[in-house]
Formats: C-alpha cells, sequence, structure tokens
C-alpha cells in the first residue's frame, strides 16, 4: 500500500512539473524526497521536450515564406490559397499562444508570424472581394492599428513602432 501512494504522488508530481504548475524547484525537492534521490533525472523527457520546441520553431518559421509561395509562384485558385492562408494563420497563433502559456521568450516568433500571415490573409480576402483603392488601403490602416493595440497592451515597443511606421506607409500611398 506505502509503494502505491509514493507511486500516485510522483505522478502526480510529474504531471505538476510538466503543466508547470509548481516551480521545477519544487518538483525537483519533492521527487528527490519521495523516491530517495532517484526520481529528478527526467533526461529523456527534457529532450523531447526539446526536439519538440525545436521542430515547431521550424515549423513557425518556414510559414512565412512558403505562404509567400503559395500565393505568388502557384496557380492554385484564390479561394484555395486563403484556405491554406488561415490554416497557417491558425497554427502560428496556436504555437504563439502555447510559448506564451510556457513563458517562453520565443513567443514573439509566433506573434509575428501569426501577424504577417494575418495582414496577407486580409490581402487575399481582399483580391477575393475586388477592392480597390481606399477600401483596401482601409482593411490595411485597421490590421495595422490592430498590431498598434496588441503592441500597447503587451508592452511590445517593437510592434507599435513596426505598426505606426506601417501605418504612415498605408496612409502616404492613399495620398499618393
Amino acid at each position: 500500500m506505502r509503494e502505491e501512494r509514493i507511486n500516485t504522488i510522483v505522478t502526480e508530481i510529474h504531471y505538476w512539473k510538466e503543466h508547470q504548475l509548481l516551480p521545477d524547484k519544487y518538483c525537483d525537492y519533492l521527487l528527490a524526497l519521495y523516491t530517495n534521490g532517484e526520481g529528478t533525472s527526467n533526461t529523456v523527457n527534457n529532450s523531447a521536450k526539446f526536439s519538440s520546441k525545436v521542430l515547431q520553431i521550424i515549423f513557425v518559421s518556414i510559414l512565412l515564406p512558403f505562404s509567400f509561395f503559395v500565393l505568388y509562384f502557384t496557380q492554385i485558385e484564390l479561394a484555395l490559397q486563403l484556405g491554406m492562408l488561415l490554416l497557417f494563420l491558425c497554427y502560428s497563433g496556436w504555437t504563439y499562444v502555447t510559448m506564451k502559456n510556457r513563458n517562453n521568450t520565443l513567443y514573439h516568433l509566433g506573434l509575428i508570424t501569426s501577424l504577417f500571415l494575418a495582414f496577407l490573409s486580409l490581402l487575399t480576402i481582399g483580391k477575393l472581394l475586388h477592392l480597390q483603392g481606399i477600401y483596401l488601403s482601409f482593411v490595411f490602416a485597421l490590421n495595422f492599428s490592430a498590431w498598434i493595440f496588441l503592441g500597447v497592451k503587451n508592452s511590445l515597443r517593437y510592434l507599435v513602432i513596426i505598426g505606426i511606421i506601417a501605418l504612415l506607409f498605408t496612409c502616404l500611398y492613399t495620398i499618393l
């Protein structure tokens, strides 16, 4: 009976550590306490987490070039291009949310990729709806205003600066 309780507690501590319900130091301490110093090594689990993060970063990094390839170098129907862009956008958004929840500093990559994919999706929707001139510029201005809003909300100075510059270019393009 005592072994079953210890195994249950150790399993629970591994769950807490994996889902970051407690800091790693506390989990390691509790594991060392309940396993007499034998349960603190998780090298296989850590290497699996590292390789999954690396794969996720590689996939997100490839999304933008692949999106440009799909949009400008293929003869796929416009609605299908939009569908692919929205699928890429969902994946990069999911990457952003999961990395931000894990307090990983690489969430910026997911955020930037998501914002650029949203911009490309709006451009494709504009082509699909045959928007031209001031209407398309208005859609772009709303998009870049959302960038500024997100930058202010999340205290990301680089996003505010990029949003302001892009908004100025959009206004200048509309005027000229």
